[in-house]
């Protein structure tokens, strides 16, 4: 075999990687935007990235990894998913959204004399709590893994103080059946 031309520059990649736990951060809205739901209803957009701490600045850093070696001009690092938090404006009455409302109230607690006035724009850089949840996934080679996802919000207040519940595990549906016993069915009738 003859070894790449690049081998000796080229940055391998190992397996290791810094990984977050399922707990409470104090967070930094990198990225602010309204986007249209499938349905097509507003919604609020939040990039996250903690500020604080032993993983400050993790999710930047992962993004930034996404960018290395990516010769491929179709495909766009993205930030990610895990730390996207996304909130409805609107409720299905057409009302505000009592979660839109309740992160008005956890971004202007969180940030000393800031005042939310609906510009995603004056957002970048704000701060609040967040709730990060650990949820299983499937790999590419069928098996199970789990990655930490925002799960909610809280002021920063309350995620200092441990004021907060970690969510348990979400798992993954693995389209589990059930078996009824029919031997007492009395649903004869239907018509199927």
């Amino acid at each position: 075999m003859e070894m790449p031309k690049d081998y000796e520059s080229c940055e391998g990649i190992t397996g290791d990687y810094e990984k977050i736990e399922a707990g409470g951060y104090i967070c930094k809205i990198v990225n602010a935007k309204v986007e249209k739901s499938q349905a097509g209803n507003e919604m609020l957009v939040l990039e996250l990235d903690i500020a604080e701490g032993e993983h400050e600045g993790y999710f930047q850093r992962r993004y930034e990894e996404s960018k290395k070696g990516n010769t491929d001009p179709g495909r766009q690092a993205k930030w990610s998913n895990n730390a996207i938090h996304r909130i409805m404006i609107l409720d299905k009455e057409g009302k505000c959204n009592r979660y839109f409302k309740g992160f008005g109230t956890i971004i202007e607690e969180s940030n000393t004399g800031y005042k939310w006035t609906g510009d995603e724009n004056t957002l970048k850089n704000k701060v609040l709590g967040a709730i990060f949840r650990e949820e299983e996934y499937e790999k590419n080679n069928g098996e199970i893994g789990t990655s930490c996802k925002v799960n909610s919000i809280r002021t920063v207040k309350a995620i200092k103080e441990g004021k907060y519940n970690v969510p348990e595990l979400k798992k993954l549906d693995r389209g589990e059946t059930y078996e009824f016993d029919t031997t007492t069915s009395d649903i004869d009738d239907l018509p199927f």
